[in-house]
């Protein structure tokens, strides 16, 4: 991966994590005499096919802004996974209107076999982490089909699948997508994402979650994928397209 700031340029390989703020023991150091710029402002860390963005900032958001599609809003003490995008910058606002821009090509990362089709197994190794929450591939496909309704329909009031319709799509009991979407809200409550941790006054979670996992990018469209037949999705994977 590689990483240009004011003329300099940083690489990057598998594993490694740089931060970026004012601090001089940032990797990048951006904004040194803008007091609006956090000291550790955030890390970017390179995982096998995708990097890693956190903002380290208490009280400050970040803007992740990829090549092509819109950009979107990093919360403190939030993180998200670069997927899909190979290129992006992480954009930091200063005093005055200053903003500071990283940009980032990650495109030497991504395994050419799985760049055109990444397939279930791709995205289950690398669930996004987000403090202390791990998501698993179970629960990104249910988060997957929660969000499927908006993010393939045409409606701008498109919202949330019922639990009905994700246990249709999943093949599972409503009560347990129930029980799922209950366990990740307090996940995300304990490691203190925030936006994400409320319930409607009917008790119901499914709004915040599918915010959540939308304005972040933990759900994109090419994680509607994993609600597809997994075995048809290897065998397409391996066998050739």
């Amino acid at each position: 991966m590689v990483v240009i700031h004011g003329g300099r340029r940083w690489t990057l390989t598998t594993g490694d994590l740089a931060t970026f703020g004012r601090a001089e023991t940032c990797t990048i150091r951006i904004g040194v005499a803008d007091d609006h710029v956090s000291r550790h402002a955030g890390t970017l860390q390179v995982l096998d096919d995708c990097v890693l963005v956190r903002n380290e900032s208490r009280t400050r958001p970040l803007a992740f802004a990829p090549a092509t599609g819109g950009r979107r809003r990093v919360e403190p003490g939030e993180g998200m996974s670069s997927l899909p995008h190979d290129r992006f910058s992480v954009v930091v606002s200063g005093a005055f209107g200053d903003r500071y821009e990283l940009r980032v090509d990650a495109s030497e990362i991504l395994p050419v076999d799985l760049a055109p089709f990444p397939g279930p197994t791709r995205l289950a190794r690398h669930a996004l982490a987000t403090g202390e929450l791990r998501l698993t591939a179970g629960e990104l496909r249910l988060l997957a089909a929660l969000c499927e309704p908006v993010l393939r329909g045409t409606d701008d009031d498109a919202g949330p699948a019922t639990y009905r319709a994700i246990a249709v799509r999943t093949g599972l009991r409503p009560g347990h997508v129930a029980t799922v979407f209950h366990g990740l809200r307090r996940q995300l409550s304990d490691a203190g994402v925030t936006g994400a941790a409320g319930r409607e006054p009917d008790g119901d979670v499914r709004g915040r979650l599918a915010e959540w996992a939308l304005r972040t990018g933990t759900v994109t469209r090419e994680h509607l994928l994993l609600l597809d037949d997994w075995q048809a999705l290897d065998a397409r994977r391996s066998g050739g397209r």
